[in-house]
């Protein structure tokens, strides 16, 4: 039992974390495995098989063509026209679940320091506390994109 004392002295941080741990459990305890509208892309955002939260987005690489003219072989390859992201990142339930972990990455990232590779820390501890502390399994832009080399 709590009283109006220790809801004053409640953080803002603890509470939008507090709400969206409810909002998550609440979700769980549904059993359904589909949780939301589909996007506009045609994919909704679902618990796999580990219950973690996913958008069910794959990778896109390049295609590549053999093209044999007599003795001749040529290769070519199409990238896809635009870069993918998750759509997990658009959902506004989880909003503040990617605030949180782009704030705790830019740290990670700052750390690290100007590098090449940079973008890579921050996307792998993004990952780490999404998963960790959300169960939300978010793809970073270099698991979607493998026709892109990031640095």
């Amino acid at each position: 039992m709590f009283n109006g004392d220790e809801l004053i002295t409640c953080s803002i941080k603890e509470m939008k974390h507090t709400l969206l741990f409810i909002m998550v459990a609440q979700i769980a305890l549904l059993g359904c495995t589909q949780m939301n509208a589909p996007t506009q892309s045609g994919l909704g955002w679902y618990r796999n098989d580990q219950g973690l939260i996913t958008s069910g987005i794959q990778p896109v690489g390049r295609e590549t063509k053999v093209i044999t003219e007599g003795n001749k072989t040529t290769w070519s390859w199409e990238a896809p026209q635009k870069e993918l992201r998750d759509p997990l990142e658009d959902y506004p339930e989880f909003s503040l679940a990617f605030k949180d972990a782009n704030k705790i990455a830019d740290k990670k990232a700052e750390e690290y320091g100007r590098q090449l590779g940079q973008i890579h820390v921050f996307w792998s501890e993004k990952k780490r506390v999404l998963r960790q502390n959300y169960q939300i399994d978010w793809k970073t832009p270099a698991e979607l994109n493998t026709h892109i080399c990031y640095d």
